[in-house]
């Protein structure tokens, strides 16, 4: 699912290191993107991290998720943009490396959509079911797109479990 264009690379390439910081980016959400679900660590005011399993896609070197509005997560992303992401199963349970990542909100329409495109070329017909359920229940509009930076190697956590 993930691309990454010629137009990507040749920006990239502008700074020291820029290229290599990018493939290492777009490498771990490719990696990520093998996994059905992760679980999205978010951080409470004093410092409990909180972790959910969620539906989730990468599109280049960032990571896709929509939740409801009022959800804890989206409260907590409103303190601190700190996050952690680790693949796991729909349960929560952890399959791999923790990351750290960055989060925050998308507001903008067209990152919106890509955002939403890319969990239904994922998913296909679940998420296809899942926006006619929030239409039917009217909370369609009350759903948050979440983008996700995840950081490169040198700056996660080498935490494992299995």
């Amino acid at each position: 699912m993930v691309s990454l264009s010629v137009e990507t690379r040749r920006r990239s390439d502008t700074g020291p290191g820029g290229a290599s910081v990018q493939l290492a980016l777009v490498s771990a959400a490719s990696e990520l993107d093998r996994h059905r679900y992760i679980s999205l660590s978010t951080f409470r005011r004093n410092g409990a991290e909180v972790a959910t399993p969620v539906w989730f896609a990468a599109l280049g070197a960032r990571l896709y998720v929509v939740t409801a509005g009022d959800s804890g997560k989206v409260k907590r992303l409103r303190l601190t943009p700190r996050a952690r992401v680790a693949p796991s199963n729909g349960r929560g349970r952890v399959r791999g490396t923790w990351r750290s990542a960055t989060a925050r909100r998308l507001t903008e329409p067209q990152a919106i959509e890509r955002a939403r495109l890319a969990l239904r070329a994922k998913y296909g017909w679940q998420v296809w079911m899942a926006e006619l359920f929030s239409r039917l229940t009217g909370r369609s509009q009350d759903r948050a797109w979440l983008e996700i930076e995840v950081e490169p190697e040198a700056a996660t956590s080498t935490n494992r479990h299995t």
